[in-house]
This record gives C-alpha cells, structure tokens and sequence, in this order.
C-alpha cells in the first residue's frame, strides 16, 4: 500500500514533463545533485575525477537548501542526490525532508555501507538506489572488497525498515557474467534490477566497454529474462534500442554523424530536461561530459543551464540508462507503465 502512495508523488514532475512536450520549452525538471565529493570507495568504472576534487569544499547546508530552492522555482521537481557517497553528510537527512516537502521526489544513489546507521532519515526519500555489479567476487573487484556484504546487509535494511530500494548494475566486461546471479538476487528479495553502460570522460580501459558481440549476446540474454517475467526494471523498447544500436561502433552520436546515417534513434533529453551538478556547483549535462559546463554558484542556474544547451552538440549515445531515461522523459507511454508496474504494483 505505501508504495502505491508512494506513486501519487509522481504527480508533479509528470505534470513538468506533459508541459515541457506540450510547449517543447526546455526545463530543469530532473536535477543530479553530487552533495559531497567525499567517498569510502574507488570504483573501478566511476567517472569522478576525486585528485581533481581535493580543494574543493562541499556546500554547507544553507548553501544546498538555497540551491534546491533555486531549482524548484526554475522548474525542478524531481532530484536524485549523489555522491561520492552522498550518507556521508551529516545533514543529508535535512535535505531529503526539505526536498520531499516542497513535493518534489528525492532519489538517493548509495554503496551502503552506512545505510543500516541512516536508516531513519532515508524512510522519507522516493526510492533508494542499491549500487552492485556482480556477484561478489566480480562485484568486489570493480567497487572494493567487503562492499558486496554491505550491499546486502543495505539491502535487508531497506526492506525491513518499508523503504522502496532498487539495485542498479553498471555492466561492463569486469561483471559481464554475473547476470543471472543479479536477476536471481533481485528476484529473490523481491526488489527490482536495472542496469547501464559505464559512460566517463576517460574510457581508456578497454575492459569497460563492451564489444559488439558482447552487446549482442548481454541483451538478448537480459530482454528473454525480461519476458518471462523476472524483476527488470528496464522496459523492451530501450533494451531493443541499444540491442539493435543504430549507428554502429560509434557510441557517441552527434549532429554531424546525423547527415551520414539518416535513421530514427531516441533523442537525449539531457540538457533539454535533465542535468547534473557537482560538488563545486559546476553544471553539466552527463556523466560522460563530466566538468563540462560553468558555475551555478558563481554565475546562477540560469546562466548555467543556458550554458549546456549551447554548448552539448552530442544528440544520443549508448547507454541503456540515459536512453531509458529520455523515453520517459519524452513521455513514451510503454516506458511510463514499465516503470510504475515494476516499481509500484509487481
């Protein structure tokens, strides 16, 4: 029952969303927030630049309750908080409440590892967000050794404490062949499973790509675990899109390959309706851009979000997540029932 409460949340950001295809104005609706730069492990496949970070302050609380205001009044209405490991602020049970009661919903991505000590301040967020890749061995390689038992000991607190948690796995070829331990635990604790590509500046590391083949042979397998009914929270069409990916081995489309290839493909409503913003209040637009924008702190929102969408000349890319992402945002319906089926009503 609190679940399918829980789902009436949703009202608000979709109304952003009908607004948003209605005009074809571009709006902040969905805020990646990196509260702190701070975090416990060093995984493999991360994007975050932590040498790069070691001067950097994170904002203080009045700081971050004034941004959250600042981009609820420009049309924000859905955050996910971040890190680093976002538990480690000793506020971050404040700035989940003050979120959820401006009516927006509050995600949170964590490691677990201090799930168990914040329980109680996460009792109010939308959804909880599990990070794991494998099975432990393989898990424990890419994130440390030990953070596959917390996800676990994480995983069993959430459920006992009524908090809606889903696991999420970034594949890559370090945890390619823990699929079916992944599906099993997800259907096992009775949570959801999606997952994503690894998507950095640097993606030098061969080992975190996967080659065609690969690809291939990774979504068929997880598009037949899907059809017979096992608990994935990505939806057929965009695992089909990145099954039959368009455009070759070309991950990254811009405007130009555009003219060479002309075919239908799903167009990133990054920039358009969604961004992040890091610890030091750089506004970017994806992870694989990461640093790649100005100041909000410095210079405003406004100007920052006006920054990306002159400066993002990429249109799409290969990555389940943020493909998955756009066709909810640019409100497929197939996408919009997958989601509230798998999250609120299985």
């Amino acid at each position: 029952m609190s679940q399918i409460l829980n789902s009436f949340k949703w009202w608000q950001p979709l109304k952003k969303i009908l607004y948003c295809k209605v005009t074809g104005n571009r709006v902040p609706l969905r805020a990646e927030i990196h509260v702190t730069k701070l975090c416990n492990l060093r995984c493999i496949h991360c994007y975050y630049d932590f040498e790069s970070m070691d001067n950097v302050k994170d904002p203080g609380t009045s700081e971050m309750i004034e941004l959250i205001d600042e981009l609820y009044a420009n049309g924000t209405r859905w955050v996910r908080f971040l890190g680093g490991e976002p538990l480690l602020r000793s506020d971050i049970g404040e700035l989940i409440s003050y979120a959820t009661g401006k009516g927006m919903i509050c995600d949170l991505n964590t490691n677990g590892y201090l799930v168990k000590k914040r329980i109680k301040e996460l009792k109010k967020l939308s959804s909880l967000c599990l990070s794991i890749d494998g099975d432990e061995e393989s898990n424990d390689l890419v994130r440390g050794k030990g953070s596959y038992q917390k996800i676990i000991e994480a995983l069993d607190a959430c459920l006992e404490n009524d908090i809606l948690v889903r696991l999420h796995g970034v594949i890559t070829q370090y945890t390619l062949n823990s699929l079916d331990h992944l599906v099993n635990l997800a259907r096992d604790y009775g949570v959801t499973f999606n997952v994503s590509e690894a998507a950095r500046p640097d993606m030098s590391d061969i080992n975190l790509t996967l080659n065609e083949e690969e690809r291939i042979n990774f979504y068929k397998k997880f598009i037949a675990y899907k059809k017979k009914g096992w608990p994935i929270l990505n939806s057929y069409p965009a695992m089909e899109y990145v099954l039959n990916w368009p455009f070759g081995e070309r991950r990254v489309v811009y405007e130009d390959d555009l003219k060479e290839r002309k075919v239908p493909f799903v167009r990133c409503q990054q920039t358009l309706k969604s961004f992040l913003i890091d610890t030091d209040g750089c506004v970017y637009s994806c992870t694989g851009r990461w640093k790649m924008g100005i100041n909000c702190f410095e210079h405003g929102f406004k100007k920052a979000w006006e920054y990306i969408g002159e400066h993002t000349s990429c249109v799409t890319c290969m990555h389940l997540g943020y493909i998955e992402l756009s066709m909810l945002l640019n409100l497929d319906s197939r996408i919009i029932l997958n989601a509230f089926r798998k999250m609120y009503m299985d």
